[in-house]
């Protein structure tokens, strides 16, 4: 099952980071359960089958919504509060994914924790308790997004009210424990529905891209000039193209296949 991304540039990038927001980033991860966590006994089994390659820094996606392959999807539980929920099945099914199960695990990631909030029914997508167990266990992991100051929200919202404010794409603060407010974090939803940090990682590149295509247009004959300084030679006509290779970007002379670094993306 592979990706294949159609439209304009700007499109493809932006569903390029919306399907990386929604994968998991396949490192190892101290495993971090909640107090209040508590997994059905028939479900066990793939509950450690997705643990163990977590904690071995395994590719986890066939666990994750089969909606993953959709690069159009959002997400709005991970949009909204950076929430993952991961299917607790031990076999394949006829379409490729972990089976499916009913109780799914609710689990928070950062580059070196995955912190097990609970297994909950499948569909508890605005259940605020989900951010409140976030607040009792590991206030120090979402601390950034609290605002300082404000405590406490009137009038209160129910979680279905959450579920319908998101499929409206407007964002809302949430209730931790003892009134504590947090800011989405999951960075939030757009008035498209994608999520904002797709958003605006992608227009930050788009610009990076368009400000180094810039410069080379404006600077080609100082490059070119640099390069004959230290013994290349260049009697045909000049054609640059952009190149990126890891995090590194360059500009290529096609006809003397000649590689001019221009630094980190």
């Amino acid at each position: 099952m592979g990706y294949e991304p159609r439209g304009t540039s700007e499109q493809i990038s932006h569903q390029y980071f919306n399907l990386h927001k929604r994968l998991v980033n396949p490192i190892k991860r101290k495993v971090m359960y909640s107090k209040e966590f508590s997994c059905p006994e028939d479900l066990k089994k793939g509950l450690r089958l997705v643990t163990d390659k977590i904690e071995r820094g395994e590719d986890i996606r066939l666990h994750l919504s089969k909606e993953i392959f959709n690069l159009d999807y959002n997400d709005y539980l991970l949009n909204d509060w950076g929430i993952h929920h991961i299917h607790l099945g031990t076999k394949l099914n006829k379409y490729g994914y972990i089976e499916r199960t009913g109780p799914v695990l609710f689990v928070r990631f950062t580059d070196q924790f995955a912190y097990y909030i609970n297994v909950m029914g499948h569909g508890s997508w605005g259940k605020q308790e989900l951010v409140r167990i976030l607040s009792r266990n590991w206030p120090e992991s979402i601390s950034q997004f609290r605002l300082i100051g404000i405590s406490g929200r009137n009038p209160k919202i129910k979680d279905s009210d959450v579920v319908k404010l998101r499929e409206m794409h407007v964002m809302t603060f949430t209730e931790g424990q003892e009134g504590e407010i947090y800011a989405p974090f999951g960075m939030g939803i757009t008035s498209s529905g994608m999520s904002v940090d797709a958003v605006r990682t992608s227009d930050y590149y788009l610009n990076r891209i368009k400000t180094i295509e810039h410069y080379i247009v404006q600077n080609c004959s100082k490059l070119i000039n640099q390069a004959k300084k230290i013994g290349y030679n260049f009697n045909h006509n000049i054609h640059m193209v952009l190149g990126i290779e890891g995090e590194n970007i360059y500009a290529l002379e096609v006809n003397s296949r000649v590689f001019f670094n221009l630094g980190k993306l």
